[in-house]
């Protein structure tokens, strides 16, 4: 996607056209994705947002910079463009935001701000930019103070998950309390919800995690099945992380029980792998198994299936060991790659399994080391072993 100098002509916007334009937009898109694969309507938008630049209909910039916007916004969903096609894109949208003479923080247009350094802070937290994810999540807030793209609650939520993968729990938990308590719809207060109980697990202080997500069905009347299964999710890790055996999460993964999910299966995996007993190794089927059900969309899972897979593959004894240990070093070469800071914590866990079983001490020193700094990092120093399945080993 080629990069574009805005018109210099100044057009008049009205508040009223924003929903209305964003509308159309949104049925150009729905209407592209009907005759393309998600990656591929780009040069379609691409197009478009060059046609609306020699325009003179009065709408035509500000149609052009949702088009941009939108842009990115299918990029963080379904990816396809490259780091200088996002930042060319970013780029037209600031240059056309200036020539309109939309000033940030005071016009009735900021939140125009908001909107495009919110998408580029989702884009960096999913390629595992979490410092800059967070600084542009602040950014947007800061650009379109007094009208936040989803309200200050909304931000507060944003800034909480942001916080929480950066390891500043304590941080994360003030703002996912205010987020809840805010005037946010149900779906976002579930999401708060499950930040705080995570949170409070991650922090050792399990006992307070299980009676909050206990009271949730209490709290919300209608809480989704989606969040409660995340909730029901974090209290098995809250036993299992005060010392039970992986049973009821082995269990619960199976075809046909309650979260048979891609995601939790792959979480599961790491779990029993980070157990001192090889016992729970064989509880669970194997990657390869578990993918020929298409329909989980295992494979969807990012960085997290990228890293069950790689462990799984280098238990393959036929592989030369050295071969092994190189490439398992470039997967945990890429940790920030993991969105949730309790992935990367249990994928270190598992590797570490893995290389004690195989006398392998020198590199087990170094993973274990990032696993001691993490924890005590997430815990404020209260803990080596945050997950609590290391305790031989830290």
């Amino acid at each position: 996607m080629e990069k574009f100098s805005p018109s210099s002509k100044r057009n008049q916007w009205r508040l009223e056209m924003v929903p209305v334009i964003k509308s159309e937009v949104k049925s150009e898109i729905d209407e592209l994705l009907k005759q393309n694969e998600p990656s591929d309507i780009f040069p379609h938008i691409s197009q478009r947002i060059k046609e609306l630049d020699t325009s003179d209909a009065p709408t035509s910039q500000l149609k052009r910079l949702i088009l941009v916007i939108s842009a990115l916004v299918h990029h963080q969903r379904y990816s396809g463009l490259s780091s200088k096609q996002v930042k060319d894109l970013s780029e037209t949208a600031e240059a056309i935001l200036k020539v309109e003479k939309i000033n940030p923080v005071k016009s009735k247009f900021a939140f125009l701000y908001g909107e495009l350094h919110l998408v580029l802070s989702q884009i960096y937290r999913k390629s595992g930019k979490h410092l800059l994810s967070a600084w542009e999540q602040q950014l947007a807030l800061y650009l379109s103070r007094y009208s936040p793209p989803g309200g200050i609650c909304f931000q507060r939520l944003a800034y909480g998950h942001r916080a929480m993968r950066l390891g500043f729990l304590e941080d994360a938990l003030e703002d996912f309390e205010f987020a809840e308590k805010g005037d946010l719809p149900l779906s976002q207060k579930e999401k708060a919800r499950i930040g705080r109980v995570k949170a409070l697990r991650l922090l050792g202080r399990l006992d307070e995690s299980c009676k909050m997500a206990n009271d949730a069905r209490n709290d919300y009347e209608s809480i989704s099945q989606s969040a409660l299964l995340e909730l029901e999710w974090e209290m098995i890790c809250c036993g299992v992380q005060n010392g039970a055996p992986p049973h009821k999460m082995v269990a619960a993964v199976r075809k046909g029980e309650s979260h048979y999910e891609a995601t939790y299966i792959l979480e599961a995996f790491l779990w029993v792998r980070a157990f001192k007993d090889k016992i729970w190794f064989d509880q669970l089927p194997k990657l390869s198994t578990i993918m020929r059900d298409t329909a989980l969309g295992v494979k969807n899972r990012g960085f997290l299936y990228k890293a069950v897979a790689s462990l799984e593959e280098y238990d393959d004894e036929a592989i030369p060991i050295a071969v092994r240990l190189r490439c398992l070093g470039l997967t945990v070469s890429k940790l920030s790659e993991f969105v949730l800071v309790d992935n990367e914590l249990l994928f270190l866990a598992a590797v570490a399994r893995w290389l004690r079983h195989r006398h392998l001490e020198g590199h087990l020193r170094l993973v274990v080391g990032q696993y001691r700094s993490l924890s005590a990092h997430l815990t404020k120093s209260a803990s080596y072993d945050a997950l609590h399945l290391l305790a031989d080993l830290v």
